[in-house]
């Protein structure tokens, strides 16, 4: 069996745990999320290579958080299992501020890792 463009998902759904404190008991807990992508074009990925890595003064420049948040927020088509989340533009919410920027981070890193697990998958298969 090879490879066939038909078998690759457009989708790229990313799940991770995160660590919650309760506010009434200040008990800890874990909590699951998800964050689900489209698959980003090859103009989308060149992009990103070109922010993530960069020169000034000679020197290699490695800028991955600012890339990851640029892929997040071109490919991002929904999320799940936060309770505050409001309806609508739910990328402000994440792109405001820092704890929201951590997890648009951590889902786009995640992404790549998976985009390339999958794409090694299918040619071998």
């Amino acid at each position: 069996m090879g490879f066939s463009k038909k078998n690759v998902a457009p989708t790229v759904s990313v799940a991770f745990t995160v660590q919650v404190i309760d506010e009434r008991s200040g008990m800890e807990s874990l909590s699951q999320v998800e964050h689900t992508f489209r698959r980003p074009t090859i103009k989308e990925r060149e992009f990103y290579r070109q922010m993530a890595h960069s020169f000034q003064g000679g020197k290699a420049q490695l800028k991955l958080t600012k890339a990851n948040l640029a892929l997040w927020d071109a490919c991002i088509v929904g999320v799940s299992g936060y309770d505050d989340l409001p309806e609508g533009d739910f990328k402000t919410y994440f792109l405001s501020d820092d704890i929201g920027k951590e997890h648009a981070d951590a889902a786009a890193r995640i992404l790549l890792d998976r985009i390339t697990e999958s794409e090694v998958e299918l040619e071998k298969n």
